[in-house]
């Protein structure tokens, strides 16, 4: 008897166990109700070599104590005790996700609500540890949020165990606690844990809400303990300069590598989380000016082909240094470009309309939102010939050429909060701010600035650039130290520059493109066009006597203009405008008009609509790698089931779904080949493991698989270990060029065969091979079908392509009869992309788009 089928037995008059939902390192979770009060709990059982180490009496004994626990942020324990050998204890089944699950969709928190949360923890914590429990095992996986609110769970549970089973734990392999949040003393296995180690914990848990890694991280358990015990954390302020010093400060603090370096109670942890009185450590004053530090803009402008005609190609001269980069979409309209971000990072200004290609004008309306999903303002409408907006240092206006609607062309300044746009110049090919009233101007061609005063439109002063025989391309003003950088030619060498505000050239570096001044004032951003139009970003140092020292180093690369529509930094990385393609999964039904289910921030592929038509799995590339989300199908957040590397491509629903097989794909000697396939939700189980050069296709009622060769000529019956039940040929004249799809029953495999513009319809069955005809469809003008789904209503349904993508799904009578047009697709679904329920009536599908838009990357 299983141990499932034990507890089932055992508990049959107090609780009814409907499914696993989970497990951890120390017990199995199973979803039940309590009999007597008809209420869902979470049935916890311990892992039977632990509960053979620990012993029943012992562990119950522990494990009372947790139960006078009564706090509004920990999860109480309901019941506890010993089913047929089984250790079980019994608490609140909670509707809501864990911490982790937050995290691994979001990566980082709002401040605020991080730090709320790291206050509810700690009055739990402050609470237990007066009864004098200690948790010893905080981590995101352990806080559950309810109706946004934290609850602390299996409190006090680790104690229980580690003080029942003594020294005779180390035989099970287990380890009290996460690396990634334990403190020094109990990762070096001190035996005396107090309040302090908690403390400890709480403090990396915040540290990962706020920066999206915990502070110590290592390839190994090893690794990661070595630098918990050994290294500083880095300072989160440097991670997330908006970060308020007395936050830094509190987090740091509760990191101590001593304990009694640490608060002496969860509630001073709390406290100095409050307000800055209590930030008076060594991170108090550090991060003011971190998080004031300006960061220009890099110009749209910087980004067009053609800075110079005879420009020879890239040069190979500057490495790269590997980063991490996540990327969030900001704009959905698909007419955003042209971003400028302000000096402190808190607004985004872009232009919204249609555009003549990047770089050039543009006829729509100047936006500016906060960041990072702030609601998009217009403060110009309807204007004309938009190009390149930037910021005044203090983020209270943006200057930017225009024509508004019923005005004249010019350089104009325009109020972030809105109002009337004040023109400051009629001509204008270079524009800077020099500092927050005051507007640097050269004419396109010439090597003069002027200096314009925004209030009142006059020329406060002038400077030539050297001897006056440069052509300026670009121009960027340091208000800190009232410095140029500019980017010309002089007779046929284009520089980037140096000069003072009077004029005086400091330095010159030949460059192969022109630039900016970064924000820390202290370096230029020049950007290089190199051969087949793929330019790259460079930083090189300035001195504060205005020379260049040493030699630029490579920022970003890769970067195309005929694809990027813009581009400007962030205190963390940047804000790029993509006219690149991007996919999205959308979702349709019959009779209804499509929804976007995804939003692309990343690329979707593989959508698979469940059974029940409730939910979509998709793969998504995410900062990991390629994983396997789920989403409702009547919309709602997506819910991330793996977080690795895997090179996946195809997510299959198993036919109860409520699993999901992950098909992992490895380079083969005959291409990609599945070589595992997992199964997922109710926990990570192998599901098969594949010959080469056969992928699962679909799942059957009876639990076997189906697995098609991937040169199409061969189908096997695989069973759930594996193991190929049997393999069928399939004949020349039966090749699918025109999709398969398994039968409602599982028994045979319909094969569509395209020839001559006639797509004939075979069905195989998988018990031996023996072939029928099924509908015989004779050709369709100017279209391509693609068979989709064998559906339960008896018909096949097929996409049909019409020009350059499919635009609508038909159907025919599986035993023959005449193809008919079902529905039209509200959206452009990718043929071979488009997965339909069982009874034909809903589906999802991937959508590419290349309309342009703008992304926020972070670099870490």
């Amino acid at each position: 008897m299983s141990d499932l089928e034990r507890l089932i037995a055992a508990l049959a008059d107090r609780y009814r166990i409907e499914r696993e939902v989970g497990s951890g390192g120390m017990a199995t979770v199973y979803l039940g109700e309590d009999l007597r009060h008809a209420r869902r709990v979470a049935v916890k059982v311990l892992r039977p070599d632990l509960s053979a180490i620990v012993g029943a009496e012992r562990f119950l004994n522990e494990i009372r104590v947790t139960a006078n626990l009564q706090h509004p942020h920990i999860l109480p324990l309901y019941d506890s005790g010993d089913a047929d050998g089984l250790l079980f204890y019994v608490m609140p089944f909670v509707e809501g996700e864990t911490l982790r699950e937050r995290l691994r969709r979001e990566k980082q928190l709002p401040i605020d609500e991080a730090v709320r949360l790291a206050r509810e923890v700690a009055s739990a914590l402050d609470y237990a540890h007066r009864q004098g429990v200690i948790h010893r095992d905080i981590k995101p996986e352990n806080i559950l949020l309810q109706d946004g609110a934290a609850l602390v769970t299996d409190f006090g549970i680790a104690l229980a165990v580690s003080q029942a089973g003594g020294t005779r734990l180390t035989e099970t392999g287990l380890s009290l606690g996460t690396p990634y949040y334990m403190s020094p003393e109990q990762a070096t296995g001190d035996r005396q844990i107090d309040a302090r180690s908690d403390i400890y914990a709480l403090g990396a848990v915040l540290y990962e809400m706020l920066s999206g890694d915990p502070p110590h991280t290592g390839s190994t358990a090893q690794a990661v303990i070595a630098a918990v015990v050994t290294e500083e954390p880095r300072d989160i302020a440097s991670r997330r300069p908006r970060i308020a010093p007395h936050i830094a400060e509190a987090v740091h603090r509760a990191l101590e590598k001593l304990p009694a370096d640490r608060f002496e109670s969860a509630a001073d942890f709390a406290k100095a989380l409050e307000g800055p009185a209590a930030a008076t450590g060594r991170y108090a004053a550090a991060p003011a000016a971190r998080r004031t530090r300006p960061r220009r803009w890099v110009p749209a402008a910087l980004l067009v082909a053609g800075l110079a005609a005879g420009l020879a190609a890239g040069r190979a001269l500057f490495r790269s240094t590997p980063v991490h980069e996540t990327r969030t979409r900001l704009t959905f309209t698909g007419d955003a470009s042209a971003p400028a971000v302000s000096w402190d990072g808190r607004w985004l200004a872009y232009i919204r309309g249609q555009c003549r290609g990047a770089g050039s004008s543009c006829d729509g309306d100047l936006v500016v939102q906060e960041l990072p999903r702030g609601t998009p303002s217009p403060v110009v409408v309807g204007a004309s010939a938009l190009t390149s907006p930037t910021w005044s240092p203090d983020g209270a206006n943006l200057l930017v050429w225009m024509r508004p609607a019923g005005g004249e062309a010019g350089l104009y300044v325009v109020p972030r909060a809105g109002g009337v746009a004040r023109k400051v110049a009629d001509d204008a090919g270079n524009y800077d701010f020099a500092d927050d009233r005051t507007v640097a101007v050269s004419r396109a061609g010439g090597s003069t600035v002027w200096l314009v005063d925004i209030s009142s439109g006059q020329v406060r002063d002038s400077a030539v650039i050297g001897d006056g025989r440069w052509v300026l391309n670009s121009l960027s003003f340091n208000p800190a130290n009232s410095l140029i950088a500019f980017g010309g030619f002089h007779g046929s060498t284009y520089h980037e520059g140096i000069a003072d505000r009077r004029g005086r050239i400091l330095d010159t570096l030949s460059t192969l493109g022109g630039g900016g001044w970064d924000g820390d004032g202290k370096h230029v951003l020049i950007f290089e066009l190199g051969s087949q139009s793929v330019g790259r970003l460079l930083r090189v140092a300035v001195s504060g006597s205005g020379r260049f020292s040493g030699r630029p180093v490579e920022y970003l690369g890769g970067i195309r203009p005929d694809e990027w529509t813009g581009f400007s930094l962030t205190p963390t990385g940047y804000v790029l405008g993509d006219a690149g393609q991007t996919a999205d999964v959308w979702v349709f039904q019959r009779g209804g008009a499509a929804r976007r289910l995804t939003h692309s921030s990343s690329w979707y592929s593989g959508p698979a609509i469940s059974p029940d038509g409730r939910a979509v799995a998709y793969v998504k590339l995410d900062a990991w790698g390629s994983n396997v989300y789920t989403a409702p199908f009547a919309g709602g957040a997506e819910r991330p089931l793996t977080a690795d590397s895997g090179a996946r491509q195809l997510v299959r629903w198993l036919p109860d779904g409520r699993e999901i097989s992950d098909i992992v794909l490895g380079s083969g000697g005959r291409g990609l080949i599945a070589q595992e396939v997992w199964g997922l939700e109710t926990g990570l189980r192998r599901l098969a493991s594949l010959d080469p050069g056969f992928v699962i296709y679909e799942w059957r009622p009876d639990g076997t698989a189906l697995a098609l060769e991937i040169n199409g000529r061969g189908v096997a019956v695989v069973d759930s270990i594996g193991r190929t039940l049997r393999s069928l040929s399939i004949a020349d004249s039966l090749v699918g060029t025109s999709g398969s799809s398994l039968s409602p029953d599982g028994q045979e495999l319909a094969l569509a065969a395209s020839r001559a513009g006639r797509t004939r319809v075979f069905a195989m069955r998988l018990a031996d091979g023996a072939v029928r005809a099924l509908a015989d469809i004779p050709p369709v003008t100017g279209s391509h079908l693609l068979l989709e789904r064998w559906a339960s209503d008896g018909y096949l349904y097929f996409s049909r392509v019409i020009g350059v993508g499919p635009s609508e799904l038909w159907r025919a009578p599986e035993r023959g009869g005449t193809l008919q047009r079902y529905m039209a697709f509200p959206v452009a679904c990718r043929q071979g992309q488009i997965s339909l329920a069982r009874d034909g009536q809903s589906g999802a599908c991937l959508v590419y788009d290349d309309r342009p838009d703008l992304w926020l990357v972070e670099r870490k």
